[in-house]
């Protein structure tokens, strides 16, 4: 017996088990969770928002189409048919516009610059928007243009372009808010059903 207990006090004991810290996993698993959403940002970065009041679509030119009542066809049938059946019909959209290039493009500007902003559009409807009817319009965002209001340049028959030029008047002071200045056509029913924008990133002191 007292050779047993000389062997078991000459025996080192077993290492103790660090106890693990519960907090401590939480942050750790909050610190990787950030580092990847971090990493994620950086390789794929978000779309700023666009602080504009206007309706926009996520496009730079925003086209809408109104189209022509379908005008119902009778068909004349002789076994089998229905003499006043409606004949279904495609009907030509007869306000839209695409959007062809701008310039300049959307991108940091110098503080107090004066420039012309070009929009260049192609009629894709079936009306030809003419300068007696049809202009531009502000339809809201940052007010950067003296004028809102500006007459269409020319006559556009279908599938022509027309060159929209809007007078932008950048503000005197740098910021790094995002600008936008909404625009947009009128048609001879008074309605906008084209619509484009510009977008100033930040502006930057010269």
């Amino acid at each position: 017996m007292i050779v047993s207990i000389v062997l078991s006090a000459c025996t080192p004991k077993a290492a103790a088990q660090p106890t693990l810290d519960a907090n401590a996993i939480r942050t750790q698993a909050v610190q990787t969770a950030v580092m990847e959403i971090t990493v994620q940002a950086v390789l794929h970065p978000a779309v700023t928002p666009i602080p504009v009041t206007a309706e926009l679509l996520p496009t730079t030119a925003i086209s809408t189409a109104k189209p022509i009542s379908p005008s119902g066809g009778s068909g004349g049938g002789s076994s089998g048919g229905v003499s006043d059946a409606q004949i279904p019909s495609r009907t030509p959209d007869v306000y839209i516009c695409e959007f062809v290039t701008q310039n300049p493009l959307d991108k940091p500007q110098m503080t107090g610059a004066n420039y012309d902003m070009v929009w260049t559009i192609r009629n894709k409807g079936a009306a030809t928007w003419n300068t007696s009817e049809y202009y531009i319009k502000w339809l809201g965002g940052s007010d950067l243009s003296p004028n809102h209001k500006y007459p269409l340049a020319k006559n556009v028959p279908p599938l022509e372009t027309v060159d929209i030029l809007v007078d932008i008047k950048v503000p005197n002071d740098p910021t790094k808010e995002v600008q936008v200045t909404a625009w947009g056509i009128v048609n001879d029913n008074g309605e906008v059903f084209c619509k484009f924008y510009h977008v100033i990133p930040s502006t930057y002191a010269p």
